[in-house]
């Protein structure tokens, strides 16, 4: 059902994007998705200079102390870039202003690192959103980014194996604390048998607590797969 909402609503807004310029998703100049300036102002994770749990800067690929004490229960996190101005309104166009082709971009943008993902996963799998979040908002970011990574490294991804069970507040509008009480429970499994001893790669748009991706591993691991990672287009400053 979700597919079908969202195959729907994203042909209207590919209809909508004919009829209105392209515009700078940081700044919102007249250009072809980045500006020669918010380009400038981009700052990519390098995963030889920061957590490969949470994508902290720490100078050399190292645990960070905070991902030692949430006890992270997954194995890896992969991060495009930190949330800087530029990244942070772009992301804010992709997801609330509804330019699905601002989130592919941004996948594009780093390809070759993308493609360092192949032969990694059997399967990618994006944090699930409500039916009634995805009818207000027409899509769920995490399954676009998820199909882009798909077509450049094609692996498939699943889009119905873990849903969500109820509304949450906005985790950005909440404390630490807070975060990790919304979140709780909300998930479940619903397809498992294909997910044993398989290797998956669960996809967000931006990481901050770590919390939400957290969740949906913890409701993987009912289903025995070998390994999970996780990856966000953004990791917060």
């Amino acid at each position: 059902m979700q597919n079908l909402i969202s195959t729907a609503l994203e042909t209207l807004k590919c209809i909508t994007d004919l009829i209105f310029p392209d515009l700078c998703a940081g700044c919102g100049k007249k250009e072809k998705t980045f500006c020669e300036d918010c380009k400038r102002g981009i700052e990519e994770v390098d995963p030889y200079r920061s957590c490969p749990l949470c994508g902290r800067f720490t100078g050399r690929s190292i645990i960070c102390g905070e991902c030692l004490g949430e006890k992270r229960n997954y194995s890896r996190g992969f991060f495009l870039y930190y949330y800087t101005t530029p990244i942070k309104n772009a992301i804010y166009a992709f997801k609330f202003d509804g330019k699905k082709r601002v989130g592919r971009i941004l996948v594009q943008m780093a390809n070759e690192r993308i493609m360092g993902l192949r032969n990694r996963f059997d399967y990618l799998l994006p944090v699930p959103v409500t039916e009634r979040r995805l009818k207000e908002r027409g899509f769920n970011q995490a399954y676009i980014i998820a199909k882009e990574i798909s077509r450049i490294i094609s692996v498939p991804v699943l889009s119905n194996t873990v849903i969500k069970l109820k509304e949450t507040k906005d985790q950005y509008t909440l404390d630490r604390t807070e975060r990790a009480k919304n979140v709780k429970g909300v998930f479940a499994l619903v397809e498992k048998d294909h997910l044993k001893d398989k290797n998956i790669l669960v996809v967000d748009d931006l990481f901050t607590t770590g919390y939400t991706v957290m969740e949906v591993v913890k409701t993987l691991r009912s289903a025995q797969p070998k390994d999970v990672c996780i990856f966000a287009i953004a990791r917060a400053l």
